[in-house]
């Protein structure tokens, strides 16, 4: 409970967190029990709790040249340079579109293929909750990447040329 009151002035009484913590216990593992107080939301994916604060509205797009990183309130995106993984310079050196994902797109990862990015965020322990808010990377109608978890195969940085690796980070600007 301690977490919850640095999320919040306003936290509920306790028979719902009562309620939340006896639906945790009993339901089944896959159950996803949610708690809302405020802006914020208290939930369990695979076994573990989470406390966020859901945006308001979904962000616009935003162009942009990698090494640029950018905060958007309840994440931020940023670069690590890594030889042989990543986006290739050329690549971002055309500039990219971070973008909000949009149901049923996949993307074709090497040495895997085609993947829906639904199935990337379960492979990646992303909840439910952050999937409609995680961000994609484009150019034109291509999906260069989905941010932390993988690069489309035509993007890729050869195994000798330094690559930007987009890492994005939930955490919120006034996180707990």
């Amino acid at each position: 409970m301690a977490f919850l009151r640095q999320c919040s002035t306003t936290l509920p009484s306790t028979d719902p967190i009562a309620q939340f913590c006896h639906d945790c216990q009993h339901a089944t593992p896959s159950a996803q029990p949610t708690l809302r107080f405020g802006r914020w939301q208290l939930f369990r994916y695979r076994q573990q709790p989470y406390v966020w604060q859901p945006p308001t509205t979904i962000f616009p797009t935003h162009t942009l040249t990698p090494p640029e990183s950018i905060e958007l309130g309840y994440g931020r995106l940023a670069w690590h340079s890594q030889l042989g993984r990543g986006i290739a310079a050329a690549v971002a050196a055309k500039g990219l579109t971070l973008r909000p994902r949009q149901a049923g797109e996949s993307i074709t990862i090497a040495g895997i293929g085609r993947r829906p990015l639904k199935k990337l965020f379960q492979e990646a322990g992303v909840p439910l909750a952050w999937r409609d808010v995680w961000p994609v990377l484009s150019q034109g109608q291509d999906i260069v990447a989905l941010p932390g978890i993988a690069i489309a195969a035509p993007y890729q940085a050869g195994a000798e040329e330094i690559g930007h690796w987009p890492q994005w980070d939930m955490t919120p600007a006034d996180s707990v």
